[in-house]
């Protein structure tokens, strides 16, 4: 992806695979670290992961864990409800510097996988949604914290996935949005992160896009997109 992107960055997700050795490869790959738990978060710091290059995900962080996240200083906290922004707004009244944060927004997109995997349709219980208003909402309500600072928006439309057809769709949604934040509230998005797990091979008649495919499709469809909206450049995450 940077190579066809060179404002992009990798993350890989902790929940797939996670210990201090792995922390340690990710860390020297140049990557970044999504971490989805207090326990996550402690296994990354103990293993020396740079903490700016940490990214806390989570539909139900805890105080504690929230505490956790903003004392090491983790480079972006992946906010999934309004409960959480009142938690943040409170957990950093006192800070000097506000917080680096993104929404994590649900597209409406429903992949074709496994239901209990599927995590972009309309009904899932992570993010907010863009199509009732809710995502628009928490754009302006932490755009005008001055504790919080707004970097963009995540979605994460599921696993599993043997082909692009949730993809595409998925950034088409997440530009118009990002389109929509700037034109209605002067918000400009300096990142999106466009989360889905790519299938692998489990049975001979499985046949994911290859990685090269993958990402060729992904920046295309998402360089386009941001030209034909006028948008300012904005940095693709993965």
């Amino acid at each position: 992806v940077a190579r066809l992107y060179p404002q992009s960055a990798i993350a890989f997700a902790g929940k797939a695979f996670l210990c201090r050795a792995m922390c340690r490869i990710v860390a020297e790959e140049g990557l970044h670290l999504d971490v989805a738990s207090g326990g996550e978060l402690y296994t990354a710091l103990s293993a020396d992961f740079p903490p700016e290059r940490l990214v806390f995900h989570g539909n139900n962080k805890s105080t504690e864990e929230l505490e956790m996240a903003l004392e090491a200083g983790v480079g972006r906290i992946v906010i999934d409800n309004d409960f959480e922004i009142d938690l943040l707004e409170r957990l950093t009244a006192a800070r000097e510097r506000a917080v680096s944060v993104a929404l994590r927004v649900s597209p409406g997109i429903d992949p074709d996988t496994h239901e209990l995997i599927s995590t972009g349709q309309v009904d899932t219980k992570f993010g907010f949604d863009i199509g009732s208003g809710a995502a628009m909402r928490a754009v302006e309500r932490v755009h005008q914290s001055r504790n919080l600072d707004l970097k963009g928006a995540h979605c994460q439309i599921g696993s599993q996935l043997m082909d692009l057809s949730a993809h595409l769709p998925a950034i088409d949604q997440m530009l118009d949005f990002a389109k929509e934040a700037r034109d209605s509230l002067g918000v400009e998005f300096g990142e999106i992160n466009l989360g889905g797990g790519l299938g692998i091979r489990y049975t001979a008649e499985d046949e994911p896009p290859s990685m090269d495919d993958f990402a060729a499709q992904i920046v295309e469809r998402f360089a386009s997109g941001i030209q034909s909206r006028g948008l300012n450049h904005i940095a693709l995450w993965q």
